[in-house]
């Protein structure tokens, strides 16, 4: 799950959080994400409503580059109330999530399609 516009919500559902990775991927998976949109939106798009490169795409673009430096301590914060279930993982690449990801049991992933 994306948390990066619903931070709280995705905090309070997940049992396991994955930091770290680069923000230069964030960056290629929000620009893959907005040109795959455009041949096909999503089903919750409302009808006739298209992906584009607009004002919100580039202050997405911008809040993923300044992350590091804006919302870090953010979220570091909102970490040190996590419960006791849940599992924070640092990974600083894709790689290693799906090394992480391969590692566990099958009964812990909450949606084994991804």
């Amino acid at each position: 799950m994306d948390g990066a516009f619903a931070m709280d919500k995705a905090l309070e559902c997940a049992n396991t959080i994955i930091l770290d990775l680069p923000r230069w991927r964030g960056l290629i998976g929000a620009i893959k994400r907005n040109l795959q949109q455009r041949r096909k939106p999503p089903d919750d798009f409302a009808p006739g409503c298209r992906e584009g490169f607009d004002r919100q795409f580039v202050q997405l673009l911008r809040f993923i580059w300044r992350y590091d430096a804006d919302g870090q301590s953010e979220l570091e914060t909102a970490l040190a109330e996590c419960r006791g279930d849940q599992h924070i993982v640092r990974l600083k690449s894709r790689r290693g999530v799906k090394r992480y990801l391969a590692s566990l049991d099958s009964a812990h992933l909450v949606n084994p399609s991804y």
